[in-house]
C-alpha cells in the first residue's frame, strides 16, 4: 500500500507541476503569490514545484517585482532556452531549415539548394549535416524535436513518405527512422502542404481561423485542410491530394497525370515525370483552366464549407489577376463563396508549419517527462 501511496503522489506532483507550468507559460512573467492564485495550489506547494522546475531549467528569475507594501516579489518566467527545435522542409528545388526555441523564435535560418541527387538517404544526410552545424551554435541546449515536410503523401503515424514523385526514388522512405538515429531526437514528417497550413495558421493570415483550406500551386497541385483547428489528414493520409479531382470527365484516364486530372490543367510537373520544378507563371493557365480551377475550388467550397481558402505557391503568386478569376468562377457555383486571399509567408509557409509541429512534439515531451524532473529525491 504504501508503494501505492507513493506513486499516487509523484503522480500528484506531476500533475501538479504541468499546471504550473502551463500557468506561467499563459501568464508570461509571474510571481509565486500569483502562481498560487492561478492555479488554486497552496503557496507551499507552488514554492516546492518552483524550486524543481528552477533546478530543471525551465523556469528562471526575471527580476523583481513592485512591492505591495512587503518585501519585492521575486518574478518568474517560462526559460525558453531549455530545449531547441529543428524544422524543415523539402522542396524540389531546396532544403529549407530553421531552429527555434521553446517559445518558437526562430534563432537561425538555412537553405541548400538541391543540385542534382534528389534519393532519399544523399538528401537526408545533407539535412542532418545542415541540422548538426546549426545545433553547434547552442552547445548546452538540447535538441528536443525535429519536423520535416516533405512533397508526397506521408504516413504521419510511422514517419514514412509514401510516395514523392518529383524526388527520385521516394518510395515508403522511413524519414524518421533515418533522421533520428542521425541526430539522436524525436522526428516527426508530414506533407509539406499540411504544414503550410499549420504555419498560416501559427503565424500567418489564417491566425483566429478554426476551419480553412491551404491550397498551394507550384510543380505540383496539393491541399492543406484544418477542421477545427486540426490538421486533417484523411483515413489514408490522402486528405487534400486535390490534384486527383477530375474537373474533364470527357477525357478521363485512370493514369494519374494525364488529361482530366486538376493537376494537368493546374500544376507545371506531372507527377510521372520527376524534374526540377521549372519557372512558372500562372498566365500559362490559360482562360479554360482557370474555369476548371475555380470549378475545383468549388467543389471543395461546398463539400468543406470553410471560413478561408488561402492560396500559395509560384503558380498562384505570379499573377495578381489568378485568384480574382477563380474567385469569380467559384462564386457563380457556391453560394456564399468563401473569402479567398494569398498567403503572407510566401516561400516559408511549409518551414514555419515545420517549426510549429516540432514545438508540438516537444512540449508533449515535456510535460511527459515532468514526473521525473519534480520527484523528490
Amino acid at each position: 500500500m504504501a508503494s501505492v501511496g507513493k506513486m499516487d503522489a509523484q503522480a500528484m506532483r506531476a500533475h501538479n507541476a504541468q499546471r504550473l507550468l502551463r500557468a506561467v507559460r499563459k501568464l508570461g512573467t509571474v510571481s509565486r503569490a500569483e502562481l498560487a492564485r492561478a492555479t488554486r495550489l497552496s503557496p507551499p506547494t507552488v514554492s516546492a514545484l518552483v524550486e524543481r522546475l528552477l533546478d530543471a531549467g525551465l523556469l528562471e528569475e526575471k527580476g523583481e517585482g513592485a512591492s505591495n507594501g512587503g518585501r519585492k516579489p521575486v518574478l518568474l518566467g517560462f526559460n525558453a532556452s531549455c530545449g531547441i527545435v529543428i524544422g524543415a522542409n523539402i522542396g524540389t528545388n531546396a532544403i529549407q531549415l530553421a531552429a527555434a526555441d521553446m517559445n518558437g523564435r526562430i534563432l537561425k535560418k538555412h537553405s541548400l539548394e538541391i543540385i542534382k541527387d534528389t534519393r532519399p538517404r544523399p538528401l537526408l544526410r545533407r539535412l542532418a549535416t545542415a541540422a548538426q552545424k546549426a545545433l553547434r551554435d547552442f552547445p548546452h541546449t538540447p535538441l528536443l524535436a525535429v519536423a520535416v515536410g516533405a512533397p508526397g503523401m506521408t504516413d504521419v503515424a510511422r514517419g514514412i513518405v509514401i510516395e514523392a514523385a518529383n524526388l527520385e526514388g521516394w518510395t515508403d522512405v522511413n524519414v524518421e527512422a533515418i533522421l533520428s538515429e542521425q541526430l539522436g531526437a524525436p522526428v516527426i514528417v508530414d506533407n509539406d502542404v499540411n504544414l503550410a497550413a499549420l504555419g498560416e495558421q501559427w503565424c500567418g493570415r489564417a491566425r483566429g481561423v478554426h476551419n480553412f483550406v491551404f491550397i498551394w500551386m507550384d510543380a505540383g497541385i496539393g491541399a492543406g485542410i484544418v477542421i477545427e483547428d486540426r490538421l486533417h489528414r484523411g483515413h489514408r493520409w490522402h486528405a487534400g491530394e486535390i490534384s486527383h479531382i477530375n474537373v474533364d470527365f470527357r477525357e478521363w484516364n485512370v493514369d494519374f497525370g494525364a488529361a482530366g486530372y486538376l493537376e494537368f490543367y493546374a500544376g507545371a510537373v506531372p507527377k510521372s515525370r520527376p524534374t526540377r520544378a521549372p519557372r512558372l507563371n500562372a498566365s500559362s493557365l490559360g482562360d479554360e483552366n482557370v474555369l476548371r480551377l475555380g470549378a475545383a475550388v468549388a467543389n471543395i467550397a461546398t463539400i468543406l464549407d470553410p471560413e478561408l481558402i488561402i492560396f500559395g505557391g509560384r503558380l498562384a503568386a505570379s499573377s495578381p489577376d489568378l485568384l480574382p478569376r477563380v474567385r469569380e468562377v467559384a462564386s457563380r457555383i457556391v453560394p456564399n463563396c468563401p473569402e479567398m486571399i494569398l498567403t503572407e509567408l510566401g516561400e516559408e509557409a511549409a518551414l514555419m508549419g515545420s517549426v510549429r509541429l516540432a514545438l508540438e512534439r516537444a512540449n508533449e515531451s515535456l510535460y511527459e517527462s515532468l514526473g521525473q524532473r519534480v520527484q523528490v529525491k
